[in-house]
């Protein structure tokens, strides 16, 4: 189980972090991280937000979920398991985000930060990541919540939706 934040700024983009592990290369993914014992979703949200980019967090409520599929062990990530997206305050665009710093001798969990929106997220999330970005995009004009397995509506596209 994971907490992820859904953090937009005053333009209408949405906070993601450059995450680099197990991959060279980086990918962008909203800010928060794995439910760690006796913690829940919201909490470790909160507190891998903070870890991630230097931001308090301030959950307004529930965004979405999304059931992840294990994937292939070929890829290089083995997660399975729920995700839950908060949606948070907005933060202004000019904020100092601080990535941590890499342990003596490690590498770097985060290297960077982006403000995303679907257009600017194409280039720069796995397609998975970014099917995800997308609902949780659609659900957050439209405030509404959803719910999604793989990226994906979970019981079917609603009427209407286009992405």
């Amino acid at each position: 189980m994971r907490g992820l934040a859904w953090i937009p700024n005053e333009h209408g983009d949405v906070l993601t972090v450059l995450v680099n592990a197990r991959r060279r290369d980086g990918y962008h993914l909203l800010p928060g991280g794995p439910v760690d014992d006796y913690e829940s979703s919201l909490i470790s949200m909160a507190y891998n937000v903070r870890h991630q980019t230097g931001i308090e967090p301030l959950p307004l409520g529930l965004l979405g979920t999304d059931w992840v599929p294990r994937l292939p062990v070929e890829l290089g990530v083995e997660a399975m398991g729920q995700d839950f997206v908060y949606l948070c305050a907005p933060v202004s665009s000019d904020t100092d985000i601080a990535p941590p710093r890499a342990p003596e001798g490690g590498e770097l969990e985060v290297s960077g930060y982006a403000w995303l929106n679907p257009e600017t997220a194409r280039t720069c999330m796995s397609p998975n990541q970014y099917r995800r970005f997308r609902w949780m995009w659609s659900a957050w004009r439209s405030s509404s919540i959803v719910v999604l397995q793989g990226g994906r509506p979970a019981l079917g596209e609603p009427s209407g939706a286009r992405l």
